[in-house]
């Protein structure tokens, strides 16, 4: 599912009595209810009901997107380097 400017791998736990969809994902239960107009379905199930930890914590939107990102936030790998191998094959001068 696709919310805002983010987009996480989610499904829908529960629809409420006024038309709002509490969402899970592998990471929990996210403690915001969403208008079905905040995400967009998928095809594809990435996400079954049964992955999703059952608890009575819930957890923020931008949590699960960290967790879920494949950067570092800003678009750019997050490589430290500690080493002095700086030579022309080093991962850091490219």
């Amino acid at each position: 599912m696709q919310t805002d400017a983010r987009s996480i791998l989610a499904c829908v736990i529960e629809k409420t009595e006024d038309g709002f969809y509490k969402l899970g994902t592998r990471e929990g239960i996210i403690n915001s209810l969403y208008a079905c107009s905040q995400f967009a379905l998928s095809h594809k199930q990435f996400v079954q009901l049964d992955e999703v930890p059952i608890t009575s914590a819930t957890i923020l939107l931008q949590s699960v997107a960290s967790s879920q990102a494949t950067g570092n936030g800003q678009g750019f790998n997050g490589i430290k380097c500690n080493s002095k191998c700086h030579g022309s094959n080093s991962y850091c001068n490219k």
